[in-house]
């Protein structure tokens, strides 16, 4: 949304509850967009009832149906293929992340979001070789680096990698591990550097 002109940010939760500056009161039209895979995080409820307080217009996505995110905001959408109730969630983050850039995207947006199927049968093709390294255990530790916005796909990467298989994973921004001396001096044959790249076209693979 930024790189459409739009005044736009991503926040916790936590963050319009703790810091006043974001509820200060304004004469914009302000859009807040909130993201429930069960839709009654107690912190985002709450949040989400400060900024409708304060003006905001809310916005709220959501995999349960009925949940108190979808009732209470002023306009909701429902995701019902991406509930998945396991303990690492993997399927409702994707889900809701591509519905938010269809709904919220542009017409070139939604072009890359149409060769995505495509994209995905290309990516399944490459998992017998990453199982094989995965079972190998040949990694104590993951750094994963990435910029703009792929930075928090980098994040949500780590955070998998710590839940699925609870090793040492790090993100970074990409040009971090150019002049960060405390990345150098913790190189080590066992440690995996994965890089994420989105180019002009999101669903190309490398």
């Amino acid at each position: 949304m930024r790189r459409r002109g739009l005044n736009a940010r991503a926040i916790p939760s936590c963050e319009a509850l703790l810091d006043s500056h974001e509820t200060r009161p304004s004469a914009e039209r302000r859009l807040a967009i909130g993201f429930s895979r069960s839709g009654s995080s107690t912190e985002l409820i709450l949040a989400n009832r400060r900024l409708a307080a304060s003006g905001f217009t809310a916005f709220g996505i959501s995999c349960t149906q009925g949940s108190d995110l979808l009732t209470e905001a002023d306009h909701g959408l429902l995701i019902t293929d991406g509930f998945d109730a396991g303990l690492v969630m993997l399927r409702w983050f994707t889900s809701m992340l591509i519905a938010a850039l269809w709904v919220f995207g542009d017409t070139a947006d939604r072009a890359v979001l149409a060769d995505l199927p495509e994209a995905g049968r290309r990516l399944m093709g490459q998992e017998p070789p990453l199982r094989c390294l995965a079972a190998q255990r040949a990694y104590d530790r993951f750094v994963f680096l990435g910029s703009g916005p792929a930075y928090p796909l980098a994040c949500e990467s780590a955070l998998k990698t710590q839940e699925m298989s609870i090793s040492t994973s790090e993100a970074y921004n990409t040009l971090v591990s150019l002049w960060s001396d405390g990345l150098r001096r913790r190189r080590h044959r066992h440690h995996a550097l994965c890089v994420l790249r989105l180019g002009a076209r999101a669903g190309a693979c490398p």
